[in-house]
């Protein structure tokens, strides 16, 4: 899957370079939703933290849950950390096609940080 970030806001194609950054800092190969999740939910002047106090969710309590799991993640070994060339996940290319979805639904011509979020609920299937 190819990821044309001239399609992205400002603030998802940060978010998407937070989530492999947190790959590498993690000795993980794979750019998972929960890197995006955590990206997300660390993004200062982010609309995902507001959104989830909106609803009277504490983002604290997700961003604990995505460090729980990024922590079990597998980690790669072996060469020089910048050797690793990271890649993205099915399960984040499913958000990544949910989230173009959500922003043809919404007429919008970027993919936001929105339409990410909206992405990773829709592909969660029970796993955020």
């Amino acid at each position: 899957m190819h990821i044309d970030l001239n399609k992205f806001t400002e603030k998802s194609a940060l978010a998407l370079q937070d989530a492999q950054a947190l790959t590498k800092q993690n000795d993980q190969q794979e750019i998972d939703v929960w890197h995006m999740l955590d990206a997300l939910l660390r993004q200062v002047g982010g609309i995902v933290p507001t959104l989830l106090e909106r609803m009277e969710i504490t983002p604290a309590a997700g961003l604990l849950a995505a460090e729980r799991v990024l922590g079990e993640l597998p980690k790669v070994s072996g060469g020089s950390p910048d050797s690793r060339q990271p890649y993205v996940s099915s399960a984040l290319q499913s958000t990544f096609s949910e989230a173009d979805k959500a922003k043809a639904e919404l007429k919008d011509e970027y993919l936001s940080t929105e339409h990410l979020f909206l992405g990773l609920i829709a592909s969660a299937s029970g796993k955020l």
